[in-house]
């Protein structure tokens, strides 16, 4: 069936708003389902796309100085007006974060019998993969490379099942996020705490049994855990207002 989320082809995938964009994908499989993508060249529309696309890119190197000053809502708008031009709907919600859309997106999809791909840069999203939901994760090489995740590459990559990968998370931290972990702790000690005991909640239920450095560390640091775990995790029921269904491209302004 049809894909829904960020899903598909063509030079640019997807996009919501609130604190998320995806590039311009030149190397994308005309395989990826169409719902809430773009594709093909767009004439004017595209150049406007890729100069909003260009001034993001460069905005954290560029000095406080420089002139003129980016403004980050103009920026939004542009990518807004330059999507809808090119026939791909734009979701926000006040109050929540774009990938709390995505995944709600993904459990309505899959309610609905699709095969739902998520295109996504952010490793939060890694907890909704399942038989139905596949994440597209852009490779060292950018998105010119997609990572295709399903349970079985999740597990043989991290070794754990897809929804325990915010457990992790959050006793490493995410940099993305600006979310520090458990000093000294790895993904190689997070993932053999959680294996054996389940949950961040449990593990710290049980922080007197973890010896060393590390385990001193998790028992002056648990509230840092505790804080990731709960941003980490993503909302499956935002009000949208819109179903799967009708994510469907319309059409190209040019």
């Amino acid at each position: 069936g049809p894909g829904v989320g960020t899903g598909g082809g063509g030079h640019v995938s997807g996009y919501d708003q609130h604190h998320q964009y995806d590039d311009d994908y030149d190397d994308i499989d005309e395989d990826y389902p169409e719902p809430g993508s773009a594709a093909g060249e767009v004439g004017d529309t595209e150049t406007l796309l890729r100069r909003a696309v260009d001034i993001i890119a460069t905005a954290p190197t560029m000095p406080l100085s420089s002139s003129p000053r980016i403004d980050r809502d103009e920026i939004i708008e542009l990518l807004e007006e330059a999507l809808h031009a090119m026939g791909v709907r734009t979701i926000s919600k006040e109050d929540y974060e774009a990938d709390d859309i995505l995944a709600t997106l993904s459990v309505e999809g899959r309610k609905a019998g699709m095969d739902v791909f998520v295109v996504s840069g952010d490793r939060d999203t890694i907890q909704l993969v399942n038989d139905d939901v596949t994440l597209l994760y852009p490779s060292v090489r950018g998105v010119s490379e997609l990572k295709h995740y399903t349970p079985e590459t999740v597990r043989e990559r991290y070794g754990i099942e897809p929804e325990q990968y915010p457990e992790i998370a959050a006793l490493v931290g995410e940099t993305s996020d600006n979310l520090t972990g458990i000093d000294k702790v790895g993904e190689k000690t997070a993932v053999k705490w959680i294996t054996q005991y389940g949950t961040v909640e449990n593990l710290l239920a049980h922080a007197d049994e973890i010896k060393g450095v590390v385990g001193n560390n998790l028992r002056e640091q648990r509230d840092r855990a505790e804080r990731n775990r709960r941003l980490n995790k993503l909302l499956t029921d935002v009000e949208l207002g819109v179903t799967p269904d009708e994510l469907t491209r319309g059409q190209v302004d040019e």
